[in-house]
């Protein structure tokens, strides 16, 4: 668990797979990192799917989900630079969140750091002082700015 102790930022869990096969249609330089077909796969899978709960589309969702972030996290830091740039020259243009986002976050890691592109898979989330979260066990995050206080709970 997090307590934010200042205003709090940070990227958390994964977002609803209906958001990220949108941000792989919104933005082309996330489905170009990850692979036009891997993109497509996941994209169909997840249409298909849609929020089904059976077992079988669970399976089917995370796996499709693991191979686009395995896909992503594991890309050759050139293409990642060249993609970033197309990314940032775009969300430069646009309104909202994940632009701004994309466009802060490219300034403050300098130098084509995978890291921005995550914002298109994980959960962005704001925190007043006082306002927690809780990560689960092996949940994917990054604090991206404020001070918290972390605790562990064991049950």
């Amino acid at each position: 668990m997090a307590i934010a102790i200042t205003p709090f930022e940070a990227l958390c869990g994964f977002r609803p797979l209906e958001e990220i096969a949108d941000n792989l249609q919104l933005f082309p330089e996330f489905s170009n990192l990850v692979g036009k077909d891997i993109a497509s796969t996941f994209i169909n899978i997840v249409k298909e799917t849609g929020t089904s709960s059976d077992e079988s589309s669970v399976t089917q969702n995370k796996a499709a989900l693991k191979t686009v972030f395995a896909a992503l996290m594991n890309k050759e830091q050139d293409e990642v630079t060249k993609e970033l740039n197309a990314l940032v020259q775009r969300a430069k243009g646009q309104q909202g969140t994940l632009p701004e986002l994309i466009t802060r976050l490219d300034q403050q890691y300098p130098g084509g750091d995978i890291g921005v592109f995550s914002v298109l898979m994980l959960n962005y989330i704001k925190l007043a002082p006082g306002e927690a979260i809780f990560l689960g066990a092996n949940e994917p995050h990054a604090y991206l700015s404020g001070g918290v206080l972390q605790f562990k709970l064991e049950i």
